[in-house]
């Protein structure tokens, strides 16, 4: 794929780029990634460099047996623009939801969206809140597909 974050471009052996401005999805995928935050003025770009395919077999077994997962990550941080292509279109997901495919294009607006929350409504990113949400019931429904 050929990633250009703010005018730089540079082309990588990937299948899955993440482009995150949420720390808790950030920290369960990348425990030793960027600070990624909603309100720095930044999207963060995570590009999973593979060398081969037992590279990506290995990191989703790891993943999903709870061990340690220790890929190669390029870290990007785009401040005015992201644009993703690839020599074959590549789904694109958002939220979970296909959304369509490459080539990408994404503007960084920086305090476009104000959110209201009481006080003390900001957590620390908790990689276990996240593998609840995103990874346990997938794993529920495979376990019970399997009896």
């Amino acid at each position: 794929i050929e990633i250009e974050v703010d005018g730089d471009t540079r082309r990588v052996h990937s299948l899955e780029a993440a482009v995150l401005n949420d720390g808790i999805l950030a920290r369960l995928f990348f425990p030793k990634g960027p600070d990624v935050r909603m309100d720095d003025g930044r999207v963060d770009v995570c590009v999973l460099v593979t060398r081969n395919v037992l590279d990506y077999a290995r990191l989703a077994v790891n993943f999903v047996a709870g061990r340690p997962v220790t890929p190669h990550v390029l870290f990007l941080e785009a401040y005015r623009a992201i644009e993703i292509r690839s020599d074959a279109p590549l789904p694109v997901q958002a939220d979970g939801d296909l959304v369509g495919a490459t080539p990408l294009r994404i503007d960084v607006l920086p305090r476009a969206v104000t959110i209201v929350a009481p006080a003390g409504a900001e957590r620390p990113a908790d990689a276990n809140i996240a593998r609840a949400i995103l990874v346990d019931p997938y794993l529920a429904g495979f376990r019970k597909s399997r009896r």
